[in-house]
């Protein structure tokens, strides 16, 4: 997540848009139903096509998809662009998550997801703006502001909630931020 090169809303659009492989534990798109759902990704992302062909070549580049051929229910050979499973640190997204999630922008998606993984059981925790910071590719510095402004769009969009007290150390007062994520 730290590469800054990854539109995560466009990669969220497209993973929602994709369809689940039991037989094999990977998620695709159809090449021509990516084609055919141009407009609707144009739409939801409010991009023009180059834009979106540039995104798809990044998805590619950064190994997040892959071109391959499957086999349909048909017995015809299709191309596909296949998810590739990034490692095992990953969270199940609900339907409600995903739609809010397509709101925001990608470093934002980005902090949820990390609060989403760290927070996985609903309960209340102390996490520090710059571990959040280090985890989507930020530099540790300055980014309070930057951090507090995303945690407080997600806050918005009803998908956590946080609070803060102030912690005396080395004689001074140090904000501390406790998160925990709603349930739907």
């Amino acid at each position: 997540m730290t590469n800054k090169n990854v539109d995560y809303r466009a990669y969220l659009t497209f993973f929602k848009d994709s369809t689940y492989y039991p037989e094999e534990n990977f998620r695709y798109i159809y090449n021509s139903n990516y084609y055919s759902n141009k407009v609707y990704f144009l739409e939801k992302l409010n991009i023009s096509k180059s834009n979106l062909n540039n995104l798809v070549r990044k998805f590619l580049k950064f190994n997040l998809v892959v071109k391959d051929t499957i086999l349909n229910d048909n017995l015809e050979l299709k191309q596909i662009y296949k998810f590739n499973e990034l490692d095992n640190n990953f969270v199940l997204l609900s339907d409600k998550e995903i739609e809010k999630l397509l709101t925001l922008t990608s470093n934002e998606i980005k902090v949820y997801l990390v609060l989403r993984y760290t927070l996985y059981d609903y309960s209340w925790r102390n996490i520090e703006l710059c571990y959040i910071a280090k985890n989507i590719g930020l530099s540790e510095t300055n980014t309070t502001r930057t951090i507090k402004k995303y945690i407080d769009n997600l806050k918005e969009k009803d998908l956590i909630e946080y609070n803060y007290y102030f912690e005396y150390v080395d004689n001074k007062n140090i904000k501390r931020y406790k998160f925990r994520i709603k349930k739907d």
